[in-house]
C-alpha cells in the first residue's frame, strides 16, 4: 500500500517527543511489511527526525518548496490577536481558530503534496493533523487518526471544528481499552479501534534476575500521564 502519516503537530525536526517517536516505529514497521510510506510534517526548518527512520522512508516539510521556506507556520498577526482574545473566554474557541485558519493556510500545499503521491490511506498522529488533511485538500479517501493522550482528558478539549473533522475519520485510534467509552459518548457513528504503543525492550534488561521487580515511569509529569 501507499501510506501516507500526516505529522502537522507542532514540532518534527530533531525533536524527542513521544508522538514522534511512535511515528517513527510505526513508518519503520510499515516499510518492513513491503509498504511505500511518507511522512508529511511541518516545522519551521527541514531536517531529519530525533529518531532512527528507514532510508526508504520519504519526508516532506508541506512549508517549504525546493528547499526554502514559502508558508509560515504561524497564523497571520490578526488571526493570532483574535485567538488570544477568544483564548481568554474559551480554549475551545481559541483552538477552533488555530483548526480554521491554519487548515485553509496548509491546505493548497498538502492537496499538492496528495495528488503527487496518491495515497490508499492516511494515517494522521492527531486531531489538529486531521483537520488540516481534510480542510481544503479534498481528500474523501480512507482515513485513520490516532489518538497518543487519554480520551477523557483529551476530547472534552476539542473545538467543534476539530470534532467535526475528527468525526469524519474511517477510524479512530485510541491507546486502552478504558477509552471507549469516552470516544464513544464524542464519537458515536465513528469506529474505534483500540491499538497500544509499542516497548522496546532494554538489553540490559534481559539478563536481569526474574524475581527482583523494577517499576518504572518514563514520560513527563503531569496529570494526563497519570503517574499518581
Amino acid at each position: 500500500m501507499n501510506i501516507v502519516i500526516a505529522h502537522f503537530n507542532t514540532n518534527w525536526v530533531n525533536f524527542s517527543g513521544g508522538v514522534e517517536k511512535v511515528t517513527c516505529q510505526l513508518a519503520n514497521a510499515l516499510c518492513k511489511r513491503g509498504h511505500q510510506v511518507t511522512i508529511l510534517y511541518r516545522d519551521g526548518k527541514e531536517g531529519p527526525p530525533y529518531f532512527p527512520l528507514d532510508s526508504s522512508v520519504k519526508t516532506d516539510n508541506i512549508l517549504f518548496e525546493n528547499g526554502k521556506k514559502v508558508i509560515s507556520e504561524k497564523l497571520p498577526p490578526h488571526y493570532r490577536i483574535g485567538r488570544e482574545i477568544a483564548r481568554v473566554f474559551s480554549q475551545k474557541a481559541a483552538q477552533g481558530i488555530n483548526a480554521q485558519h491554519k487548515g485553509k493556510q496548509y491546505g493548497a500545499a498538502i492537496r499538492k503534496r496528495l495528488s503527487q503521491i496518491q495515497p490508499d490511506v492516511i494515517i494522521t498522529t492527531s486531531v489538529p493533523s486531521t483537520v488540516y488533511t481534510l480542510t481544503d485538500t479534498g481528500y474523501r479517501g480512507p482515513l485513520v487518526t490516532m489518538i497518543h493522550a487519554q480520551p477523557d482528558i483529551q476530547f472534552p478539549l476539542l473545538s467543534e471544528r476539530e470534532k467535526k473533522y475528527a468525526a469524519q475519520s474511517s477510524v479512530i485510534q485510541i491507546l486502552t481499552p478504558s477509552g471507549i467509552t469516552t470516544a464513544k459518548r464524542y464519537f458515536p457513528n465513528t469506529n474505534i479501534c483500540v491499538i497500544g504503543n509499542t516497548v522496546e525492550i532494554p538489553r540490559s534488561l534481559n539478563n536481569r534476575n526474574p524475581d527482583i521487580p523494577i517499576i518504572t515511569s518514563v514520560g513527563t509529569i503531569c496529570d494526563r500521564k497519570n503517574q499518581r
